[in-house]
This record gives C-alpha cells, sequence and structure tokens, in this order.
C-alpha cells in the first residue's frame, strides 16, 4: 500500500534491507523490479558467512532474480540448524 501510494503521488523512495540473508535480499529484489524505487539497496548478504540460501541479486549493476517457483530459491535444509538445539 505505501508503495502504491508513493507511486500514486509521484514521490520517489528508497528500496532497501540490509543484512538479513539471501532469502529477504531476494524477496526485496523480486519487490524492487515489481515497483519503481528510485534507488535499490540491497545487499542483505554482506556479513553473514553460512548464509543457507544459495544465489545472488547483482549481475553488474542490474538486479536480477533466480528462476524457479516462488523466490526462485530456497534455503539448503542441510544447513540449517534446528531451534531446539540452539537451547543447549
Amino acid at each position: 500500500r505505501v508503495i502504491a501510494l508513493a507511486e500514486a503521488a509521484r514521490i520517489p523512495y528508497v528500496m532497501g534491507q540490509m543484512n538479513e540473508g539471501m532469502l529477504a535480499t531476494v524477496a526485496a529484489a523480486h519487490l524492487a523490479l515489481a515497483s519503481a524505487p528510485k534507488y535499490a539497496e540491497l545487499y542483505g548478504t554482506d556479513g553473514i558467512v553460512h548464509d543457507p540460501t544459495p544465489g545472488t541479486v547483482h549481475a553488474g549493476s542490474r538486479i536480477v532474480v533466480p528462476e524457479g517457483p516462488g523466490l526462485g530459491t530456497a534455503p539448503d535444509e542441510s544447513a540449517l540448524t534446528p531451534v531446539w538445539s540452539l537451547a543447549a
């Protein structure tokens, strides 16, 4: 709704997210491509050492998204840590 309001009022906006991992970065990239932000700041994997979701959203200075159903990518389940093992 906020994007629709900004675009209807011709108010420029920035699409951004940070250090949330590749899954959130791909979701933000899809949203950026489906709307018209003035800028898109999509560096959500910087500083993440073991991101369980493969992929990239950059090709030079262009936004690209993985092809496939849904967001086009999914976490590698073997790389996930069950919540109950964190409590120990």
